[in-house]
C-alpha cells in the first residue's frame, strides 16, 4: 500500500505526525479533566474532546511550526487543510468510519476543484483517525484515504509519542524453547507444626 506523501507531497510524514500528536495531546488533557462524580459521561467526554480538538486546530492554524495547517470549514463537517489537501479527523477504527462522514463540506469541494484537476489520487477523502483505549486516551492513529464509497486506498499508521510500536525483523527465527521440570517437582511439601507433632 502507498503512503500519503507518495500520492501528494503536501501530506508530508512530519506534518501528519505533528497533527496526530497534537490531537492526541488535546484528548489526553480532556481525559484528565473528565469527572464522572460531577456527572461527566462517555458522551460528554467525546463532545468535549471534539470541541477542544477543533478549537486547538483553529488556534494553531498558520502559527509558527504549523504554517502548513489551515482551516477550510470551522463548523459543520469541520475540515482542516494540510498544505492544500482537505483533511478531517475522527475517533474510532479506520474500517468503522460511518459512511455519512465521507460527505465533504462545500469548502473542501471548492478546494479540490481549485487546486487539483480530476485525478483519482487527489479525489480521495482524507481522515486522521484516532483510536482510543478504554480510558479514552489515543493509543493508535492512522492517516487514511477513502474513496467516495468508503473503500480504503491508503492506510498509514502514524507514530504517536508515548506509545510503543513493536518492531521486529521478519526474517528472524525465534530460538527454540528449552524444556523445564514441572514446578510441582521443585516444590517441597510444607509441613505445619501441628502435623509434625502428630506424626512424632
Amino acid at each position: 500500500m502507498m503512503n500519503p506523501w507518495d500520492v501528494n507531497p503536501d501530506l508530508q510524514q512530519e506534518r501528519l505526525i505533528q497533527l496526530a500528536n497534537m490531537l492526541a495531546e488535546v484528548r489526553a488533557d480532556v481525559v484528565d479533566l473528565h469527572n464522572p462524580e460531577l456527572g461527566d459521561t462517555r458522551k460528554s467526554l467525546g463532545f468535549r474532546a471534539y470541541e477542544c480538538s477543533r478549537s486547538h486546530c483553529i488556534d494553531k492554524a498558520g502559527q509558527l511550526g504549523f504554517e502548513w495547517l489551515g482551516v477550510l470549514t470551522e463548523d459543520r463537517r469541520f475540515t482542516l487543510k494540510v498544505g492544500s489537501i482537505p483533511v478531517r479527523f475522527w475517533k474510532g477504527e479506520p474500517e468503522k468510519l460511518p459512511s455519512g462522514k465521507l460527505l465533504r463540506s462545500p469548502e473542501a469541494l471548492n478546494q479540490i476543484e481549485l487546486f487539483h484537476p480530476k485525478n483519482s489520487d487527489n479525489e480521495l477523502i482524507w481522515f486522521c483517525i484516532l483510536d482510543a483505549n478504554f480510558k479514552g486516551l489515543i493509543e493508535r492513529a492512522y492517516f487514511v484515504g477513502y474513496t467516495e464509497i468508503g473503500e480504503i486506498v491508503i492506510n498509514w499508521q502514524i507514530p504517536i509519542r508515548g506509545s510503543i510500536t513493536l518492531i521486529s525483523d521478519v526474517n528472524h527465527m525465534p530460538s527454540d524453547g528449552i524444556e523445564l521440570d514441572s514446578a510441582a517437582n521443585r516444590l517441597r511439601a510444607k509441613i505445619f507444626k501441628d502435623d509434625a507433632i502428630k506424626n512424632e
